[in-house]
């Protein structure tokens, strides 16, 4: 819910143009999971994703309380049943493929 403000206030963005989904991975430590975000942007806001992804993290780490700060955004499709709900394998694999492909390290 933080971080959807975050895309609505400063962004001046409606909650139906994107969807959010947050997962937490091991990436580049064993202990600590980081907060990784995935945003699926509708093609209403196709013009603002250049903005999105130079900006969020930055100002979504200045708004959010400390355990909501994102450390990685990724613009991507959001894998999703039948019923609209997030599937997190599938989500989970596809973030790793993505962080992996920057040449992060991701732990199990």
């Amino acid at each position: 819910a933080e971080l959807v403000k975050v895309l609505v206030e400063d962004f001046n963005l409606k909650t139906e143009q994107f969807k959010l989904a947050v997962i937490g991975l091991r990436v580049e430590s064993e202990h600590e999971d980081s907060c990784c975000v995935t945003i699926e942007p509708g093609p209403e806001i196709a013009g603002k994703q250049r903005q999105l992804e130079a900006e969020f993290l930055d100002r979504a780490r200045q708004r959010v309380p400390k355990g909501f700060r994102p450390d990685y955004v990724r613009f991507a499709k959001i894998p999703t049943n039948f019923k609209g709900l997030v599937l997190i394998s599938e989500l989970r694999a596809d973030y790793k493929k993505s962080l992996e492909t920057q040449g992060l390290a991701i732990y199990s």
